[in-house]
């Protein structure tokens, strides 16, 4: 399981922001973002090295694949383990456990704080940035694109970061839903102190309105 290394994370009863004293969540935007985490994918063999091609949107990224796998992981024994050992191509991935909101220009309405959550991924991982992959027990979504917990060298869970920082609202499917817990406290978190775009927007999903022609 992941180590989330901040208090702030943890321990959250509520969502309700009116709770947090002002010094809480002052101090808490003033902390520095994305946290360190521990990384131990569930169900996962072994992690495999990637380079971040562009980043598509906040939850969704173009990445080489080289297929190294990672020295220090051994091979699982467990049946239902899975890996994207042997992949040397470019892959459209899209992050695990996250939904971000949708950006002006794609195929879905544009929604509040969609650029700033494209803009925040890509300060976590720039064009060029080398990474670790790993999937879960589903590997695939319904559009071919490859599901994966993204992890940087130096211990940071991207997906994880994009919720704690309130970029991304938590979103899981059976069966990779081992995680779902942590998320939705990372969430809830971000919601009671007021992160990313819950003071910009209200609320997640909320779409913009239609720029006036004429």
């Amino acid at each position: 399981m992941f180590a989330v290394a901040t208090a702030t994370v943890g321990g959250c009863a509520t969502p309700d922001s009116a709770h947090v004293a002002p010094a809480e969540r002052s101090a808490a935007a003033a902390a520095p973002l994305p946290w360190r985490h521990e990384f131990d994918p569930p169900a996962s063999a072994e992690r495999v090295r990637g380079r971040i091609i562009s980043i598509i949107d906040g939850d969704t990224f173009e990445i080489q694949v080289d297929g190294q796998a990672s020295p220090n992981r051994p091979p699982t024994t467990t049946a239902t383990a899975t890996t994207v050992t042997g992949l040397s191509q470019s892959v459209t991935v899209r992050l695990l456990g996250i939904d971000t909101p949708e950006k002006l220009g794609g195929p879905r309405p544009g929604e509040c704080f969609g650029a700033e959550a494209t803009a925040f991924a890509n300060a976590l991982v720039p064009v060029g940035t080398s990474v670790w992959l790993s999937r879960d027990l589903e590997t695939r979504d319904q559009y071919g694109r490859l599901l994966a917990w993204i992890h940087r060298d130096d211990g940071v869970l991207v997906n994880l970061a994009m919720v704690e920082s309130g970029h991304a609202t938590a979103l899981f499917f059976a069966p990779n839903d081992e995680l779902e817990p942590l998320f939705e406290q990372a969430a809830w978190a971000a919601r009671r102190l007021d992160r990313g775009f819950w003071p910009a927007c209200g609320a997640a999903d909320v779409v913009l309105a239609p720029t006036p022609t004429g």
